[in-house]
């Protein structure tokens, strides 16, 4: 069951009529009274009954992204903005920092703002399916869920088999005769540590603790850390799966750094395929992910679904693929 403005109002202690005010920001209710009635109502997840009526086109699209300081959203963003320029839509842009509070915050907003679709790039925390579902209940805006784990069947998605990408990384490098493969990341990017250590072990190979590194520093930062305590250990990895590529490129120079070479000593794989993986001194070896193809399917499902022209649910799942450069090689 989704909340009402009766439960609003009985935890309040307030009237139906109050609280119905309050969140139209009526200035007959005075600012202590509705941000209690707020706060409450954000608490509960409460979604407003609005546009279950077609309202006149504001030809906005509301879209909420955990982040644009990565290469891999900013990407996803860029192409559906683009496409959507082209068609006389302005976007809106709610950024999360990975917070599943934040996307309810947004989606509240958005409806408030009576956009004519919405594009959520979620976080992996999966409450959001809980909140997705309450919101289709109170509102007829179509919702497009982009690059997510946390699919519900209830909107049209479209992602990368993620879990595939990782899986195909690792193959390379046992293909390549390594046996000894560390994985470095971060918090964000945590889920792409399930696949590594399931392929390690579809091919008998070992998992070590020592070789896993995950902390809460980001991009190279992250990568350069992370590869400075594997380059500490007193056996080193033979090969370094980087969660993504900005996590690759700090790695890298933490090798260097150490007079190592790559792959001479160490080869390296990240995953993601962004644009300067390909102009660095070594060319990094990585996972391409069909980036743009997944914002252009996106925005054209969207525009489909807001022109009327498509009601079915679609769920499309878009395939990496292997980028072979010059940071890999044979074990020695």
């Amino acid at each position: 069951m989704s909340a009402t403005l009766k439960d609003i109002a009985e935890i309040a202690k307030v009237n139906v009529s109050t609280v119905s005010r309050a969140l139209n920001d009526s200035p007959e209710i005075n600012e202590e009274t509705k941000q209690s009635i707020m706060k409450i109502a954000e608490q509960l997840n409460y979604f407003p009954r609005k546009r279950l009526t077609k309202c006149k086109d504001t030809k906005t699209i509301g879209v909420i992204c955990p982040e644009i300081n990565s290469n891999y959203y900013a990407e996803i963003v860029n192409t559906m903005e683009n496409k959507l320029k082209k068609d006389g839509y302005t976007i809106i842009i709610g950024l999360t920092n990975f917070k599943s509070e934040d996307e309810a915050h947004f989606l509240k907003l958005f409806a408030k703002k009576n956009v004519d679709g919405i594009i959520i790039i979620t976080s992996q925390d999966d409450s959001i399916k809980e909140v997705l579902v309450r919101f289709k209940r109170h509102n007829n805006i179509p919702v497009i869920q982009v690059a997510t784990e946390n699919m519900t069947e209830h909107y049209d998605y479209i992602k990368t088999d993620d879990y595939k990408g990782v899986s195909i990384a690792i193959e390379y490098l046992i293909k390549l005769g390594h046996r000894r493969i560390a994985y470095i990341g971060d918090m964000q990017s945590k889920l792409r540590l399930k696949p590594y250590i399931d392929t390690l072990n579809k091919n008998n190979i070992s998992v070590h603790d020592d070789l896993i590194r995950l902390g809460e520093e980001r991009f190279e930062e992250g990568g350069y850390e992370r590869m400075s305590e594997l380059l500490d250990l007193e056996e080193l990895p033979t090969a370094v799966f980087a969660s993504y590529d900005n996590v690759a490129i700090g790695a890298m120079k933490a090798i260097y750094e150490r007079n190592l070479k790559i792959p001479g000593d160490i080869s390296i794989i990240g995953l993601d395929n962004i644009n300067v993986s390909s102009y660095l001194y070594r060319p990094l070896t990585t996972i391409s992910q069909p980036l743009n193809e997944m914002g252009e399917i996106a925005t054209r499902i969207l525009l489909d679904k807001i022109g009327k022209k498509n009601s079915a649910i679609q769920h499309v799942v878009l395939q990496p693929q292997l980028i072979i450069r010059e940071t890999t090689g044979e074990i020695k």
